[in-house]
């Protein structure tokens, strides 16, 4: 009898709790928006390198480099620099302040030297992070002495973060 009881009183507890999960917000990871209704989250986002240097006179990266930045939920990132991929950590504050810090990357050697020195800009850029601007289709990063300005990637691809 104490068992039929115990199984009773489990079944009515499941039927209490059931209604109350489904009114309980669920997270995906979709960006927050800020009272504007734009967007305030980096995390689980993905995006490709358009151009880069100095506000107003940047140089649009080289054609098939493939530079992207990837930010995970937490506080990972990475992507690929143009000969190699990167792993780093990131912080944002005060809504959109951003330093990107530990950032390591692999070594391989790269034929063209354009693409290293555009690759060696790129990673020295996120080094000096100071804040972002952030909307649907694009995402600008300011560093010490230029910009960085990437445009979306909405098709999911493998994650690069971890080296």
């Amino acid at each position: 009898m104490n068992m039929r009881r115990n199984k009773l009183v489990h079944l009515l507890i499941g039927a209490l709790i059931l209604p109350l999960a489904a009114c309980a917000p669920l997270s995906v990871g979709n960006p927050t928006t800020g009272d504007d209704g734009s967007e305030t989250s980096l995390a689980n986002t993905h995006w490709r390198l358009v151009s880069y240097g100095r506000q107003g006179s940047e140089t649009p990266v080289i054609d098939g480099s493939g530079l992207s930045l990837q930010f995970e939920e937490g506080s990972q990132a990475g992507g690929a620099a143009g000969c190699n991929t990167f792993g780093a950590q990131y912080e944002v504050s005060d809504g959109n302040q951003l330093s990107m810090t530990d950032i390591v990357s692999t070594l391989m050697a790269c034929s063209d030297e354009a693409l290293m020195e555009q690759e060696a800009h790129y990673l020295d850029a996120l080094r000096s992070a100071k804040n972002f601007e952030l909307n649907e289709e694009s995402l600008t990063i300011h560093y010490e002495g230029g910009v960085l300005n990437f445009s979306r990637v909405t098709s999911h691809t493998p994650s690069t973060v971890n080296l």
